[in-house]
């Protein structure tokens, strides 16, 4: 967003707070805990199952069950708001 655009060239503004690296590393910290949070619960499945192949139905269910609630807020969220 160009705030210069929409404002005639006399008006000065300032940015005091830049939020958006704040936002960028909460992010990346997001997806690094998820990631730590899929292997430790892969590996404690393992040695409860002690089989890989036991391992593998469960891991999946828990990736498509992720993958169905973050696209449900995805959709919930692109959705106008009633009010």
């Amino acid at each position: 967003m160009v705030l210069w655009r929409r404002h005639s060239p006399s008006i000065h503004y300032l940015i005091p707070f830049d939020t958006t690296l704040f936002v960028s590393e909460s992010v990346r910290e997001v997806v690094k805990t998820l990631l730590e949070a899929g292997v430790l619960v892969l590996l404690v499945v393992f040695i409860f199952l002690e089989s890989w192949r036991a391992t593998l139905i469960p891991m999946l269910g828990d990736s498509v069950s992720l993958i169905g609630a973050f696209s449900a807020f995805i959709r919930r969220s692109a959705l106008p708001s009633i009010r």
